[in-house]
């Protein structure tokens, strides 16, 4: 169930190159999202995607639309504590957003994308293109190595060395990754050599 928990707390929902329906729905206090294949005169039936989440352990969900043009609607009785990520990708989306939730909104600027409902809606429009990447890598990790050992020389002090150990947290952002090092605890000239 740990596990579980650990993958749920946020997770990437992936359409296709096609167009889709992204649905949310409330059922109960838990959140419902369907993604539906769509034709380009109309929705069709053919249910790709469907998941209920539990405010309780699931904090963010990111519905990433890829290419085609496609919809996503929050019905207006969708009230919850998670937060959603909209990445409509290239194509002219369309987005529908009339629930008490709050969403972000990840789109090209340059394209004819429309917006019918922008409830509680902040935007993160850009015309650089990589505001629509996938990183299929960007659950957060933390990363510990020990002994990290560092070895130099410099013309006055001779040889030098130091040991530690390094923390890398990767933190994302969506598809922003911030690595920080965290070498505080290196013991600074543990070797020194004299003449």
């Amino acid at each position: 169930m740990v596990y579980y928990k650990f993958l749920s707390k946020r997770v990437n929902i992936l359409g296709s190159n096609k167009n889709e329906y992204f649905h949310v729905s409330q059922s109960g206090d838990d959140l419902m999202v369907n993604v539906y294949a769509r034709k380009k005169k109309g929705d069709t039936s053919m249910l790709m995607y469907s998941r209920l989440f539990d405010p309780k352990v699931t904090k963010e969900i990111r519905m990433y639309g890829f290419n085609g043009d496609d919809l996503f609607r929050v019905d207006d009785n969708v009230v919850s504590k998670i937060k959603i990520r909209i990445i409509g990708g290239p194509g002219n989306d369309t987005f529908d957003i009339k629930g008490r939730v709050r969403n972000y909104i990840y789109d090209l600027n340059t394209e004819d994308n429309a917006v019918l409902a922008d409830n509680k809606t902040r935007y993160r429009m850009s015309s650089n293109p990589e505001v629509n990447n996938y990183n299929e890598k960007e659950k957060n990790y933390t990363e510990w190595r020990f002994p990290h050992i560092e070895l130099g020389y410099n013309a006055e002090d001779g040889p030098l060395g130091g040991v530690g150990y390094v923390k890398e947290h990767s933190i994302s952002e969506k598809n922003l990754i911030l690595l920080t090092k965290d070498c505080r605890h290196c013991l600074p000239s543990a070797i020194t050599l004299t003449r």
